[in-house]
C-alpha cells in the first residue's frame, strides 16, 4: 500500500483495544516500493528528531527512523532495554557508537521506515512505563501531524575557506614514516587520516549531504543522524571489516564520517550563516578523514 494508506493503517490498529497497562508493543503495515517513494526524501520532511538514515552497502536493507520514544547513552544500556522484551523480537534501536562501546547515542523510535529485499514497511513502536493506552492516543496525533514527501532541494551554499589539518608538507611525512614503519616490519597496516574543516558561505542541509553521497558513492555503507535541526553525523563507507560465521562473512562497515554543525554567526567572516563539516574518523576518537577509501568526492559546488 502506498504510505498514505500505511499511516490509516496504523491509526485503526491504535483504536482497538489497547490494555492501559505499561508495556511495549510493536505495529507494521506494508509498503509498497513505488519507484518514487524515497525513504531518505520522506525523513527529511519531517518536523520532528532525532532522525536517522541507514542503507546497507549492497543495497538490500534500508532504514529511515524517526522521533525518539527513549535514549540510550550505551550499547550496553540499551541492549538491556530490549532485554525486557522477548516477546518483541524485532524491536530495533538505532544510533551511533563511539570505538569505547561504552559511549554512544542511541534510540528507540516511534516510527521506522524499513525496507529489506522487496519488502518494505512501516513500524510503529508502542512504549510506556504506565499506560499504552494512551501512547496508543498520543501516536495517533502524531501520526496526523507527519508531513507529505518531499524532493530535497540542491544546494547553493559554496566553500568560502578549508583547512586541512595536517597541511601538505606534514602529510607527506606522515605517509613516509608510515611506509617505512611498514617496510622494515615495525607494523602491518595503518590507516592514514586527516582532518577538514570546511566553512560555507550559508548553511546546508546535511541531508542533501547524503543524498548527494548516495548518487556518487554506489557500493557503500551509508548512514546519517540529525539530532536536531542544527546538528547532524553522516558518512559513507565502501570499506569493510568482519569476521566469519561458518561458511558465510559477515562484514561491518570501516566508516568515513562527516559531524556536521550549522553556525548562525562566525567573527571576521562576512557569511552571516556558514555551516562548519568536520570529517571524523570515530575509530581513534581524532577528527580524523579516512584516506583513500575508494568513496568519489562529490561534485564541488
Amino acid at each position: 500500500m502506498e504510505f498514505t494508506q500505511a499511516v490509516t493503517a496504523l491509526q485503526h490498529a491504535l483504536r482497538e483495544d489497547i490494555p492501559d497497562t505499561p508495556g511495549m508493543r510493536v505495529l507494521s503495515a506494508s509498503l509498497s516500493l513505488a519507484d518514487n517513494q524515497d525513504a531518505l526524501c520522506w525523513l527529511n520532511s519531517q518536523p520532528c528528531w532525532p532522525q536517522f538514515y541507514w542503507q546497507h552497502r549492497d543495497g538490500h536493507e534500508e532504514c529511515a527512523a524517526l522521533c525518539a520514544l527513549r535514549t540510550f547513552t550505551s550499547l550496553a544500556e540499551g541492549q538491556r532495554f530490549l532485554s525486557r522484551f522477548p516477546e518483541c523480537p524485532e524491536l530495533r534501536l538505532w544510533g551511533l557508537n563511539a570505538f569505547d562501546q561504552q559511549q554512544g547515542h542511541f534510540f528507540l523510535p516511534r516510527l521506522s521506515w524499513l525496507r529489506q529485499g522487496a519488502r518494505a514497511r512501516l513500524i510503529l513502536n508502542l512504549y510506556s512505563e504506565t499506560s499504552l493506552h494512551e501512547a496508543a492516543k498520543e501516536a495517533q496525533q502524531w501520526l496526523s501531524g507527519l508531513s507529505p514527501e518531499t524532493v530535497i532541494p540542491p544546494a547553493s551554499a559554496r566553500v568560502c575557506e578549508q583547512v586541512h589539518l595536517p597541511e601538505k608538507a606534514q602529510w607527506h611525512a606522515i605517509v613516509t614514516q608510515a611506509t617505512q614503519a611498514i617496510r622494515q616490519g615495525g607494523i602491518d597496516k595503518v590507516v592514514l587520516a586527516r582532518a577538514t574543516d570546511v566553512q560555507l558561505t550559508q548553511p546546508m542541509s546535511p541531508t542533501w549531504l547524503m543524498h548527494a553521497s548516495r548518487q556518487h558513492n554506489s557500493h557503500c555503507y551509508h548512514f546519517y543522524m540529525a539530532f536536531d535541526s542544527h546538528q547532524a553525523f553522516l558518512g559513507s563507507s565502501p570499506n569493510v571489516c568482519g569476521t566469519e560465521q561458518g561458511s558465510s562473512y559477515q562484514p561491518k562497515p570501516w566508516p568515513e564520517r562527516l559531524a556536521v554543525r550549522q553556525m548562525t554567526t562566525r567573527p571576521n567572516n562576512k557569511a552571516s550563516g556558514c555551516l562548519r563539516i568536520k570529517r571524523i574518523n570515530m575509530k581513534t576518537g581524532w577528527s580524523l578523514k579516512i584516506f583513500a577509501n575508494g568513496c568519489r568526492p562529490l561534485p564541488g559546488r
